[in-house]
């Protein structure tokens, strides 16, 4: 299996996302946003988006990549 390199600034994964869009849509983005150890817009941001998937990959590599 070959390691994950995360950039050294990431604060959220793939799982972590995965995660707080599974959260209880009761629960405020600030709760949120402490228990992941992220800013509550980022639990905004990955609640409103619907792929989990990060935007910031160059089109050429992000190019017929599904929705997880």
């Amino acid at each position: 299996m070959v390691p994950l390199t995360l950039h050294p600034l990431v604060r959220t994964t793939l799982r972590t996302r995965v995660e707080i869009k599974a959260e209880a849509p009761d629960q405020s983005d600030q709760t949120l946003a402490r228990l992941y150890g992220v800013a509550a817009p980022t639990v905004r941001k990955w609640r409103e988006r619907e792929c989990t998937t990060d935007r910031s990959q160059p089109r050429e590599k992000a190019r017929g990549r599904a929705c997880l």
